[in-house]
């Protein structure tokens, strides 16, 4: 079986998108004011920006990733 195909590198960066999306999300509340409370706001403001963070991180991770010789001779056949 082999861990890296074209199925993972799509999934990946689907995930990523989702990721980043959810980061944006969760610091919705704090640039609109919802939230009366300091903490919580704070939580999900800190969760929201290390989300934000994480999702280039999990891209370039993959980029590297998928650009070792043997993992990148596998895509060729990957249809873009």
């Amino acid at each position: 079986m082999q861990i890296f195909n074209c199925k993972v590198m799509r999934s990946v960066v689907v995930v990523s998108t989702v990721v980043f999306g959810l980061g944006l999300v969760l610091q919705l509340p704090t640039i609109v004011a919802w939230l009366q409370s300091p903490l919580s706001a704070a939580l999900l403001s800190y969760l929201g920006l290390l989300l934000i963070v994480a999702s280039p991180l999990l891209l370039l991770v993959a980029a590297v990733v998928f650009s070792i010789p043997a993992v990148n001779h596998r895509l060729d056949s990957c249809q873009h």
